[in-house]
């Protein structure tokens, strides 16, 4: 006699239960781990230069982009990012460092990538100039060449020893908080970053990878960061605990 479909399904949903030695139980729900994250900045403005001297053709290839927060260049992508995040347990004075990230396309072909990381907690800053030595460990750069004159397309990394970043506060107001609101309300930091370097007070280190030769680069760009920038996650899934920021640069 054949059983009416229902009766089959239920049938074979009971012996695969049977076989399964059990019944099937959903996966519990993600455990949370509420925390507090600061966004990615954009700068409001700025400038980013940088000249290449290829160690084995000795040609020189550079470029020079400007850009503003009304019109971000659409062949640059800068940014300015927290480190780590605070978690549910932060206090006021929970570090969380800076990395600035530039990633820029010239029309001449060139794409130049700078990396700095290791920058100061911004939290506790006040109005005036800070200068932060940069460890050899915490800035990178790459730059890419399609081609030039015919040339065929190159590439080279470096660390660069030597280099500052050079950090204007042109207004600061309130400060630190534990969490979850890491910062007081009226919170604001108006600053610009500054990274010069060249032959009179930086060196390239070689990676491993093509050598790069003469390299000169500047960077300034202004941010504004505020309170809406630190943003509470409550219903953040737990993770691991974060290993230190892997550099973007190849």
């Amino acid at each position: 006699m054949r059983l009416p479909l229902r009766a089959s399904i239920l049938t074979c949903a009971a012996w695969i239960a049977s076989a399964l030695g059990g019944c099937w139980h959903p996966l519990p729900a993600p455990e949370t781990c509420p925390r507090v994250v600061m966004r990615n900045l954009a700068p409001a403005g700025g400038s980013f230069s940088f000249l290449v001297d290829e160690a084995d053709d000795r040609l020189d290839r550079g470029g020079t982009l400007e850009f503003s927060g009304e019109d971000p260049p659409g062949r640059c992508i800068p940014s300015l990012a927290s480190e780590s995040f605070f978690p549910s347990s932060a206090g006021a004075d929970a570090p969380a460092p800076l990395t600035l990230h530039f990633d820029c396309y010239f029309e001449s072909g060139e794409r130049f990538i700078i990396e700095v990381r290791g920058l100061p907690e911004p939290r506790r800053w006040q109005t005036g100039d800070l200068d932060v030595e940069l460890d050899v460990a915490n800035i990178h750069l790459a730059h890419y060449s399609h081609g030039w004159r015919g040339s065929p397309p190159k590439s080279c990394a470096a660390d660069i020893e030597g280099a500052v970043a050079h950090i204007t506060v042109t207004e600061a107001e309130g400060g630190p908080r534990p969490y979850p609101d890491m910062v007081t309300p009226s919170f604001l930091r108006r600053f610009t970053l500054t990274v010069d370097f060249d032959d009179a007070n930086a060196e390239p280190v070689r990676r491993g990878g093509p050598e790069c030769g003469k390299l000169d680069a500047h960077l300034h760009a202004a941010f504004v960061l505020d309170a809406r920038d630190y943003q509470h996650e409550p219903s953040a899934t737990c993770r691991r605990p974060r290993e230190p920021l892997q550099s973007r640069v190849p």
